[in-house]
């Protein structure tokens, strides 16, 4: 490998795993790390979770110490943010009036969560950074028993909404589709739904919340239909934007995201990782952004593995799970385009239920609720063939009135 300066832009789980990678494939240049937070690169996963229910201490969920980064010649650059891109002079210039110069640059910049007018009112939360988890469990515990109204039932917002029903909060959770995750198929999406209920979670779908209210601070949700859900603490979970305004001058191509070829490339020079990059799949035959953590640790072997050879491609099947209330959900490939979900209860334990996914020509993804065995063996499937019947044929120990 020539020796020569790779800057990598955001030091999260993209980040950290791209310059380990880089020293693992024989990578011996200079690296260094930029990041606009001050800590540490720390794990994500744990703070819906773990931290946000004390259980965990936020800078347990580090992933590389400062040592760490040292052993692998890393420079880190915390507290930075980069702001502008000249590529034509290889440089990026931060909001410290720094300027870094660069042969090689990765951006893994991650993405920044959506928001609803009303969403700078106290009480009011996201959750993308530790600072948002310690400033979420803070909220929490300013009142006796506080109301919680979580906006969004994708991943994050169940996540948090068992979380916080685990500390015994009163909580709604609002979702503007009719079913909750109706994208892993009917038999998932009903009995991830009464999971919640049976909990104690208040679970409305099919109103769309418009906006925060309140006047100082937060006192609850605004829907479409005019109601207000009322809470003395709204978590907004209804999505994120890939971090690219920096970039928009810059000459990279942007089109929700960072517009890459197959080899994660979005220039000469230039890759892009996690959830930032929007990258060519010829697996699916488009482009594609996926926003879990298992992509994210995969493009980052996959950047390493082009920077020092120039051959890698990335062509990994996307995988997400989350665990809640002791059951964990499971999902393999690609959902976004699907026109057709079927599901199935399988024997197990009362919530396990299987779902297929896909379009009238193939089947794009598949699902799993406490069912992993069944899901392992599914992945597999879809890893060589999209074939309806062949799936059919692998839960034929299913009966027609499990159906969905």
């Amino acid at each position: 490998m020539r020796t020569c300066h790779l800057v990598v832009v955001g030091a999260s789980l993209a980040g950290v795993r791209t310059v380990e990678a880089l020293r693992r494939n024989g990578f011996d240049g200079e690296l260094t790390l930029l990041g606009d937070e001050t800590h540490l690169p720390y794990d994500r996963p744990p703070l819906s979770k773990e931290v946000l229910r004390g259980h965990v201490e936020p800078a347990a969920t580090e992933l590389r110490n400062a040592q760490d980064l040292h052993r692998l010649g890393v420079q880190l650059r915390l507290g930075e943010r980069a702001e502008h891109l000249d590529l034509p002079a290889r440089q990026l210039h931060t909001d410290r009036g720094a300027t870094v110069g660069f042969d090689e640059l990765v951006v893994a910049t991650g993405s920044v969560p959506r928001t609803l007018p009303g969403a700078d009112l106290p009480g009011a939360h996201t959750l993308r950074t530790r600072n948002d988890a310690i400033r979420l469990r803070a909220s929490l515990t300013q009142v006796e028993r506080p109301r919680v109204v979580v906006v969004g039932a994708r991943f994050l917002g169940c996540e948090i909404a068992a979380s916080c029903r685990t500390l015994g909060l009163d909580v709604t959770l609002l979702e503007p589709r009719a079913q909750l995750l109706a994208g892993y198929g009917p038999a998932i999406s009903s009995i991830y739904a009464q999971l919640h209920r049976d909990n104690g979670v208040a679970v409305h779908c099919g109103s769309r919340a418009v906006a925060v209210v309140g006047e100082k601070r937060a006192r609850g949700v605004l829907l479409d239909d005019g109601d207000i859900v009322l809470g003395d603490v709204v978590v907004l979970a209804i999505g994120s934007r890939p971090a690219t305004s920096w970039l928009e001058d810059s000459g990279i191509t942007l089109d929700d995201g960072i517009v890459c070829d197959a080899s994660l490339r979005a220039a000469e020079r230039v890759h892009a990782a996690g959830d930032v990059a929007r990258w060519w799949s010829s697996r699916y035959g488009q482009l594609q952004r996926v926003e879990h953590w298992t992509n994210a640790v995969e493009q980052a072997r996959t950047v390493a593995r082009d920077v020092v050879t120039g051959r890698a491609t990335h062509d990994s099947i996307p995988y997400a799970w989350s665990d809640q209330y002791g059951s964990r959900l499971q999902a393999a490939g690609t959902f976004a385009s699907a026109s057709i979900a079927r599901g199935w209860r399988v024997p197990g334990p009362e919530t396990s239920a299987i779902g297929l996914i896909g379009t009238p020509g193939s089947v794009t993804g598949v699902a799993a609720l406490d069912a992993t065995p069944r899901f392992l063996r599914l992945r597999a499937l879809l890893a060589q063939t999209s074939d309806w019947a062949a799936f059919e044929a692998a839960i034929s120990d299913l009966t027609p009135s499990h159906s969905h």
